[in-house]
């Protein structure tokens, strides 16, 4: 069978039943679907977009998903990307990160489309577990995201030690700074380095 995975044509012709995130993980060796939970589906952590529409790719069979496309954080527009890393990271919406990449994914048609209400973005999160947090500050760092969006905002690494420096010690806010940018390591390598970077003058 033939599918589109990030832009790039696939032909599969391996177990039909082997979960999409299984494949993606150990075949694709794209590793921002987490397992969580599978094959419950519950979490949301393996959360991708499947024709433009959000899938949980741990209860999903490859047979599924012949003749579409997916896309996972690894295909997502790198700008639009970056601005989304960063509104999460400022906003102190990931922690662990473990979540974050699936939290994304299931927010991002919603991100796009402009306008984004937080009644709109807690209904959509209604199936994304995180066990670090509370929700408030994702819902938030979605909603910062969303505004960043329609502003054609630019990511701001330099604010972010800002934010993170004033409000704790130096030590202290080296390690959270360590903290959040190792988070988004495997989301985007230019945040990463950006990051990695300025935490070194911390």
């Amino acid at each position: 069978m033939e599918f589109k995975l990030n832009g790039t044509t696939i032909n599969y012709e391996g177990d039909p039943e082997l979960s999409l995130m299984t494949y993606l993980r150990d075949v694709e060796d794209i590793i921002s679907p987490k397992d969580g939970c599978a094959p419950e589906g519950v979490c949301g952590c393996c959360s991708v977009l499947l024709d433009g529409n959000v899938l949980k790719a741990c209860i999903a069979p490859m047979r599924r998903i012949a003749g579409k496309e997916v896309i996972t954080m690894e295909g997502l527009d790198p700008g639009k990307k970056e601005t989304v890393i960063n509104a999460f990271a400022i906003e102190g919406g990931l922690q662990c990160g473990f979540c974050t990449p699936g939290i994304i994914m299931k927010v991002w048609p919603l991100l796009n489309q402009g306008f984004v209400t937080e009644k709109e973005i807690n209904k959509a999160l209604n199936s994304n577990l995180c066990r670090c947090t509370g929700y408030k500050k994702v819902t938030k760092s979605c909603l910062s995201a969303a505004e960043a969006l329609r502003n054609n905002a630019k990511p701001n690494p330099v604010y972010l030690r800002q934010r993170l420096c004033g409000i704790m010690p130096k030590s202290s806010c080296r390690k959270a700074a360590e903290k959040s940018v190792k988070a988004c390591q495997n989301m985007t390598p230019s945040v990463w380095q950006q990051a990695k970077r300025l935490t070194s003058r911390i």
